[in-house]
């Protein structure tokens, strides 16, 4: 059974929004909790609107401690709900299951239970955007948007940020240097990113070059050790790194803090709804200003390969469900 969590946003201090905002959370009951205790512990003002307060004693309790933020219980009116925020159970996802078929039968009853949700939520009214933080996160962004309507950019995958995120900080921290003199992309899928290598930069300087320069005490075998680091499958389902880039989005969304991301997108091309893994910004308007990231040939190949992976669970899932009617 899907919980439905629906919170508002108001403006104060720091917090500059047009408007008050509604945001509903959907998903796995303990994933909700524990981001609402997230919510709680930063003290954010927002107001979360639960369906059941009473299976949300502690929160209630500890939000007793909270100057902006509060818990009450559930609103029906989704004309006005600006995000959805999907954190589903995420017990489906297996590392080792890297063939598309196999994987397209994996997440076939998710999608089915995606099917149902967006139903439920396009006949409340809802028409804002969506988040959407589970594994393979590009197919599930494809299929809210196919049985929405809604236009691409309301759609938006949390995809590699959370790698990027900690991409970001191992560099920070090797090459002893502020966040805001690096640029960093992450490439591909969720649950198989890699580095644009040719596209980070220390100020204006390329990071290979910087790294073959005798002005340093690096070499380039730091670039295997990083890989390696956001290629851990574990990142997937850490909810605490899950979480934060979750509160990006969020920050970029609806707080004037435009994101450079490279992810999960979505294109239509003469009607016709397209997976894409591209470079746009991210600001309060969804997902905006598709930018071509020049790439080296491998890293081109290499997007490529994802992008292809992705399309043939797709097609997998479309070809199984039209068997069986679930699926136009």
């Amino acid at each position: 059974m899907l919980n439905y969590y629906q919170i508002s946003i108001s403006t104060k201090r720091s917090w500059r929004l047009i408007e008050p905002l509604q945001i509903m959370i959907v998903g796995d009951q303990q994933r909700i909790r524990q981001f609402i205790q997230t919510l709680i512990m930063h003290d954010w003002p927002l107001k979360v609107i639960v369906t059941d307060l009473a299976a949300f004693e502690p929160e209630v309790v500890a939000q007793r401690g909270c100057r902006r933020f509060q818990l009450q219980s559930v609103s029906t009116d989704l004309t006005k709900t600006a995000v959805v925020i999907w954190l589903p159970d995420t017990t489906f996802f297996d590392a080792k299951v890297v063939e598309p078929t196999e994987v397209a039968l994996s997440l076939r009853t998710m999608i089915d239970e995606l099917r149902s949700t967006v139903n439920r939520l396009v006949s409340a009214g809802f028409a804002g955007k969506m988040i959407f933080d589970v594994p393979h996160d590009e197919i599930f962004t494809y299929f809210a948007a196919y049985f929405s309507g809604f236009a691409v950019e309301q759609i938006i995958g949390v995809g590699t940020l959370p790698q990027e995120m900690l991409l970001r900080n191992e560099l920070c921290n090797r090459l002893g240097v502020a966040s805001d003199d690096l640029n960093v992309n992450t490439l591909g899928l969720n649950t198989n990113s890699f580095v644009a290598w040719s596209r980070i930069y220390l100020g204006s300087m390329n990071l290979l070059s910087y790294l073959k320069s005798e002005d340093n005490n690096l070499d380039l075998d730091l670039l295997e050790e990083l890989q390696a680091t956001i290629s851990d499958q574990a990142i997937v389902g850490n909810e605490i790194i899950q979480q934060k880039a979750i509160l990006k989005l969020l920050d970029a969304l609806f707080y004037q803090h435009a994101i450079l991301y490279t992810g999960v997108g979505l294109k239509k091309n003469k009607d016709q709804l397209q997976l894409a893994l591209v470079n746009r910004i991210i600001n309060t308007k969804g997902m905006q200003h598709e930018l071509q990231l020049p790439l080296s040939d491998q890293e081109a190949q290499d997007l490529a390969t994802d992008l292809d992976f992705a399309n043939e669970v797709i097609t997998a899932i479309k070809k199984e469900n039209s068997a069986d009617g679930t699926t136009k």
